[in-house]
């Protein structure tokens, strides 16, 4: 697959929740190539399956201060989910799993032109789909994905570990290669940076 991915912030706060009036828009321009892959293979009940996702980036992702500078394209840090169990039941569908993210683009600690973090991440998740009728057309799923962050590269820091909850409600038309319904997302701070 092939993901472009734009994202604008037009708002900076601080811990404290006031706006930052004088910080610079930041812009977020990314197309990530990926593949995934399920086997036949069968681990405990479940089919295995692996992904690999490479990003290629134009935006500072490490902001030691609201002085951005100049942005150029270059790698990210690239994303491997060498284990995704994922079982299928009557009424619904489960997956659990684990990936990483290599710290494979370019950092330089207090650098403005930074295209990866400086840092390993581990990624466990889990997550299930559950359908509401016989063609399995109406849904509801909900995946769950908890980083765990090791030191950034050159500095003494961390950043603190991070909890994420998607899903969404809808209903599959075009014999599944079409979905219409409501998302959502959720990210919380696990612990302190």
């Amino acid at each position: 697959g092939d993901i472009f991915y734009f994202y604008r912030t037009d708002t900076i706060k601080d811990l404290n929740g006031d706006d930052l009036s004088k910080a610079p828009a930041i812009d977020i321009f990314g197309n990530i190539i990926l593949s995934s892959y399920v086997t036949k293979k069968k681990i405990l009940g479940a089919n295995y399956a692996f992904m690999v996702a490479l990003p290629i980036l134009n935006a500072e992702l490490a902001l030691p201060s609201l002085d951005v500078g100049s942005q150029t394209w270059g790698f990210g840090d690239i994303y491997i989910k060498p284990l995704e169990l994922g079982w299928h039941f009557k009424h619904a569908d489960a997956i659990a799993g684990y990936a990483f993210f290599a710290p494979t683009g370019r950092y330089t600690a207090g650098a403005h032109d930074n295209t990866g973090l400086g840092m390993w991440s581990n990624e466990f998740s889990a997550g299930t789909t559950v359908y509401f009728d016989q063609g399995r057309k109406w849904h509801a799923a909900g995946t769950g994905f908890f980083e765990i962050h090791t030191s950034k590269q050159d500095l003494d820091a961390k950043s603190g570990n991070v909890f994420t909850l998607e899903g969404g409600v809808g209903r599959a038309f075009l014999q599944g290669y079409a979905n219409a319904g409501l998302a959502y997302v959720g990210q919380w701070k696990a612990s302190e940076d």
